[in-house]
C-alpha cells in the first residue's frame, strides 16, 4: 500500500504487509509522515506546524517526516493568514514496525493502538488504549460495550485513565433501545451530570393492542 507523496501525485510513501496462512496480517511497516489536508479560501496562505501548505484551488495539504520509529502523538496547528487559527489538534503516527494480535478464533486482539476483547460469540466488550501507545502519549481510553440476546448493543461506557495500572474513570454512559434491527432510542450520561441523562435520539414507535392505531413518528 501507499500514501501521501508530493503536490504532483508522485513520492509515494509505501507500507508493506504480511499475511499468514489463515490469511491475517501479524504485522506491517509504516511510513514516518503525517499528513493534513482541509479547505480554505483559495487566496489565503495556509500554514501547518509554521510551514506553508501546497494548494490545489479551495485545498490545502502539508506532509512533514516524524523522527524516530516508536509510536507519536503529534502536534498540529494550522494557521490562517486571515488571523484563524486551529490549534493544538493531535495526530497518531503508528510505529514503524507494527504488530496485530489474533485469539484463536481470528479476532484481532490488539494493533498499535488499542487492546481489544472479545466474548464468546465473538463480539467486541472492550477496546482499550495499548500500554505503548500510552507511554508514547496517547491518552489512555477505554470503551466497554454490552449486548442484548439478540446481539444487538445495549450498552456503550467509556472511561479515561492510565492502561498500564490499570486505572479507569467513568466519562460516559451510553444506552440504546431497538425496534427490531433499527436504533430507535439513545441516551447518553456525562460522568460531570451523572444522575441527568440526555436522550439524543426519541423516535420511538408506540405499538398498543387495541384497534388504534400505533403512533408513529
Amino acid at each position: 500500500a501507499a500514501s501521501g507523496g508530493s503536490s504532483a501525485g508522485i513520492d509515494l510513501r509505501s507500507e508493506s504487509y504480511v499475511r499468514n496462512y489463515l490469511n491475517q496480517y501479524p504485522s506491517r511497516t509504516n511510513h514516518r509522515y503525517l499528513e493534513v489536508s482541509g479547505s480554505a479560501t483559495p487566496a489565503t496562505t495556509v500554514t501547518v506546524n509554521g510551514s506553508s501548505a501546497t494548494r490545489q484551488g479551495g485545498r490545502f495539504r502539508s506532509e512533514w517526516s516524524v523522527a524516530g520509529t516508536g509510536a507519536a502523538w503529534q502536534n498540529v496547528d494550522v494557521s490562517l493568514a486571515n488571523g484563524d487559527v486551529v490549534p493544538d489538534r493531535k495526530l497518531y503516527l503508528p510505529s514503524q514496525s507494527e504488530s496485530y494480535g489474533h485469539d484463536l478464533d481470528g479476532n484481532q486482539t490488539g494493533d498499535g493502538r488499542w487492546s481489544y476483547t472479545w466474548d464468546g460469540e465473538n463480539r467486541l466488550v472492550s477496546a482499550a488504549t495499548s500500554s505503548n501507545a500510552y507511554t508514547a502519549g496517547i491518552p489512555g481510553r477505554k470503551i466497554e460495550y454490552s449486548y442484548d440476546w439478540m446481539g444487538r448493543m445495549i450498552r456503550r461506557v467509556g472511561y479515561s485513565g492510565n492502561p498500564q495500572t490499570p486505572s479507569w474513570t467513568l466519562t460516559d454512559d451510553s444506552r440504546f433501545a431497538y425496534d427490531g434491527w433499527l436504533c430507535r432510542w439513545e441516551s447518553m450520561t456525562n460522568a460531570s451530570a451523572a444522575s441527568k441523562p440526555w436522550v439524543t435520539s426519541s423516535a420511538i414507535r408506540l405499538v398498543t393492542s387495541s384497534a388504534t392505531p400505533g403512533l408513529r413518528p
